[in-house]
């Protein structure tokens, strides 16, 4: 089931299509190196389809987190895309940026089933963090190191990559 944040703008993500990529110039962050995670890890795993041949998996506890570290060369406005796989509906992640929710209300988001674990099909798929009100959510990343942290809050996905797209 999971933590129902209650008092917290939810924004849905939107999924993509299956054949979607980030734009050229997109800031790419694999899920398998993490800079940090909570006591409760997720596994590397091979996987169909993952970018990298693996991703971070077995996101399966609430409360288990990680945060990846990145570099922005040049400032601008972004989008943030989350590549995962799963079965299961309402997928349920805080997201925040340098300590601070990266979406308006609270920083909730979420995600729908994919259709699969990766296990035998390619089932990853790219969903766009929107806010609250189903707007894409843009945020404007200065130059230098920054800090995503991403925090279950209800059901399990599959992990490959997260993307800021300009």
């Amino acid at each position: 089931l999971g933590i129902e944040p209650r008092g917290l703008g939810i924004a849905d993500a939107a999924m993509l299509p299956a054949d979607y990529r980030p734009t050229e110039g997109s800031i790419i962050i694999e899920a398998e190196t993490p800079a940090a995670e909570g006591s409760v890890k997720g596994k590397i795993m091979e996987k169909i389809g993952a970018s990298g041949g693996v991703a971070h998996c077995v996101w399966d506890t609430d409360g288990q987190w990680a945060e990846w570290e990145f570099e922005v060369a040049q400032g601008g406005r972004f989008q943030l895309l989350i590549r995962g796989a799963g079965e299961h509906d309402r997928v349920m992640r805080l997201l925040e940026l340098d300590g601070k929710p990266v979406v308006a209300g609270g920083g909730v988001v979420r995600m729908k089933s994919t259709g699969g674990w990766c296990r035998t099909t390619d089932d990853w798929r790219y969903f766009r963090v929107n806010g609250p009100d189903g707007k894409p959510a843009v945020v404007s990343l200065e130059p230098g190191k920054h800090r995503l942290r991403l925090e279950r809050l209800g059901n399990s996905m599959n992990l490959d990559l997260l993307a800021w797209e300009p």
